[in-house]
């Protein structure tokens, strides 16, 4: 992440500005090109300049496409569920947070506003679809709001205020020129290249995406899933068992930013069996939507299961803890598809948990889902610029967050970190950043270790450490960069030698398969 100096502003402004004029400065050379029924400057000029254009239209017919399609509705939960879920939430707010999840920011609400934005965080649903026998329990929750805020919703509806409703908005998403996904595709390569000379083999489910990826169509084993790539650096014969890492990255550039961090995890132990899941719609890539929530973590199991690997520490960054954070979880007990789920099954064979600037802790709060979606970049500030256009108005990435996360699947308390942990067998750590522009990162450090055992300590590369161990609930632990944004802890090494120890002690000891 880019930091907020002045020059780093002018860079990433001046950056958007020029990848945003390659469209319309394409379109204009051509109609040049037209009235003087020549070719100006060169004539490969103007086959760049058609491509340009030609995939501008690609683009917005592909957006105007996807608005159009009716936006996914994940399995309802129950009633139980539902209650169980608004008093959690309603626990861990001491503000009138209800007003933050409508635009413009801060607006003033009333009941039908409210109640508009119940239907979608509890039902899925929106209020011309909404069923009359709803209409008490949305009373009863309402009534939760009004206690916690101490004081009543008025009557009525206030006109143009809108509710974020991440599932039903519209995809908002800004065109990449052709030389962009050049850019892409260069660096997708140059990761590749490293990946393979770290000893790791690739499997590709064969599923297409643009920019295409033609180094690894050579080199790419069949993939044990219908969805996602994954690089898997097998553990070296005649040594001692050691647990896998299974990571999940978050949205960006894909596996390029932990490049570092792999590296020095091998140097240090090359030894250490490393499993890299590829998820190519939140890495700037063209490609399929995210799959359903069961069909993922089927997808995450199947491959476990196909490389024989039985035990895993699994390390999550950003997007990664959503997926990770589904594990832990219970499933919608309404949900009708068969067998068991595969949550549950992934829920035994993780030994450990390390959760990188988590997204699913107070998810319910409105900061990840205004921050990341819907707030305007602020005039000198060049990390937010660099999300805005890089990230949150990517349209695939947008779709991803826009018809494919449901906060309900996959929002984590503390209560699941604790029966995570039950037995004293496993571990969990959390890493936060102190100025995180994504995760409302000291709450959810107070949420985690207010009332609770245990101290602060230093723990080296700008961190502060916090520990509650007991012999019921194993151990969490609470890595603290109090100066740190989303995703710096990536960027030095004395950050990433945190993140290694801290890896490295979760998976030391754990060498008996049946510990678990």
């Amino acid at each position: 992440m880019i930091g907020q100096s002045v020059p780093e502003y002018l860079f990433i402004r001046a950056t958007v500005v020029a990848l945003r004029l390659v469209a319309p400065a394409s379109f204009w050379y051509l109609l040049a090109c037209a009235a003087t029924q020549s070719f100006l400057v060169s004539p490969l000029i103007a086959a760049a300049a058609s491509c340009e254009a030609t995939f501008y239209v690609i683009f917005r017919l592909r957006l105007k496409r996807l608005n159009r399609t009716p936006p996914p509705v994940p399995p309802r939960l129950s009633r139980s569920q539902r209650r169980a879920l608004i008093e959690k939430c309603s626990a861990e707010i001491s503000f009138d947070y209800a007003s933050g999840w409508f635009l413009p920011s801060g607006s003033q609400v009333k009941r039908e506003n409210v109640r508009e934005w119940i239907l979608w965080a509890m039902f899925a649903s929106t209020s011309e679809d909404a069923s009359p026998e709803w209409d008490e329990e949305i009373d009863e929750y309402i009534a939760v709001l009004e206690t916690n805020i101490g004081r009543q919703v008025d009557p009525g509806r206030v006109h143009g205020v809108q509710s974020l409703r991440l599932s039903f908005d519209p995809i908002h998403a800004l065109h990449r020129p052709l030389i962009w996904y050049l850019i892409v595709a260069g660096v997708d390569t140059l990761t590749s290249i490293f990946l393979l000379s770290l000893g790791f083999k690739h499997y590709s489910p064969g599923a297409r995406s643009f920019p295409p990826r033609p180094l690894l169509t050579l080199f790419s084993k069949p993939a044990a899933n219908a969805y996602f790539p994954y690089w898997y650096r097998p553990p070296r014969s005649n040594t001692p068992f050691k647990t896998p890492i299974l990571f999940l990255h978050g949205i960006g550039i894909g596996l390029h930013p932990y490049v570092p961090m792999l590296r020095e995890i091998i140097r240090a132990d090359p030894t250490q069996p490393l499993l890299l899941v590829e998820f190519l719609p939140v890495s700037m890539h063209m490609t399929a939507p995210m799959p359903p929530r069961r069909a993922t973590l089927g997808a995450i199991n199947a491959i476990l299961e196909d490389l024989d690997i039985p035990k895993v520490v699994l390390a999550a960054h950003s997007y990664g803890t959503f997926l990770a954070a589904q594990i832990l979880t219970p499933p919608p007990s309404c949900s009708t598809e068969p067998g068991p789920d595969p949550a549950q099954i992934l829920n035994t064979k993780i030994t450990s948990l390390v959760l990188i600037d988590p997204i699913p802790l107070l998810l319910h709060l409105p900061a990840v889902a205004y921050n990341f979606l819907y707030r305007p970049p602020g005039a000198g500030r060049a990390n937010e610029w660099q999300l805005w256009y890089f990230a949150s108005r990517d349209l695939d990435v947008a779709r991803v967050l826009g018809r494919c996360f449901f906060w309900e699947e996959g929002c984590l308390w503390k209560e699941d970190l604790q029966r995570f942990c039950e037995g004293g067998r496993r571990k969990v750590a959390i890493v936060l950043g102190g100025r995180d522009q994504i995760v409302p990162s000291r709450e959810v450090r107070d949420y985690l270790t207010a009332h609770e055992p245990g101290g602060w300590g230093p723990a080296g590369g700008g961190a502060d450490r916090w520990m509650s161990p007991s012999p019921r609930e194993g151990e969490l632990e609470v890595l603290w960069f109090a100066e740190l944004d989303h995703a710096t802890v990536f960027e030095k090494r004395e950050r990433r030698r945190v993140l290694m120890q801290t890896l490295e002690r979760l998976t030391d000891g754990v060498e008996d398969q049946d510990a678990i």
